[in-house]
Formats: C-alpha cells, sequence, structure tokens
C-alpha cells in the first residue's frame, strides 16, 4: 500500500497525506502523533500533517509494511 505524501509549497507548512483507500493501520499511525501534530481536512478527505512530524509518521508507515512516497520518490 502507497502512502503519499504532498507538500504544499514555502507558503504553507503542512504536509498532505493520502492513502489509497481508509486503512484502519494508516489512520492509525496518523492519530499516534499528537493531536497538534495533524487534522483530518474533511472537505479536501486528505490529513494535514506538521512537517516537523512528517519523518515520525514516514517511519512508522514504513515499519507497518508501507512505501512512503514523497514528491514522487519512495522513502
Amino acid at each position: 500500500v502507497n502512502v503519499m505524501l504532498e507538500r504544499l509549497g514555502q507558503d504553507y507548512d503542512d504536509v498532505l497525506v493520502n492513502f489509497e483507500h481508509n486503512d484502519e493501520s494508516a489512520v492509525a499511525a496518523m492519530v499516534a502523533l499528537p493531536l497538534r501534530a495533524r487534522w483530518w481536512d474533511s472537505t479536501f478527505k486528505t490529513w494535514r500533517i506538521h512537517p516537523g512530524y512528517v519523518g515520525r509518521l514516514a517511519a512508522n508507515l514504513r515499519s507497518l509494511g508501507y512505501t512512503v512516497v514523497d514528491g514522487g520518490d519512495p522513502q
């Protein structure tokens, strides 16, 4: 399962995190982050993550067997 990270650019701090489908393990990795580090954007159906927590999230997802893709490059 792939998880896509999308950096919004220099004018935005959040990193968007998208799954191919609503996967319980991936969602559990997201909600394991502190509340201040993540929020669900229901309008766009994507998670927004503070950039300081992206490395931690990517490592957690990889340990669960996910392929984490950041800007098209597997991490």
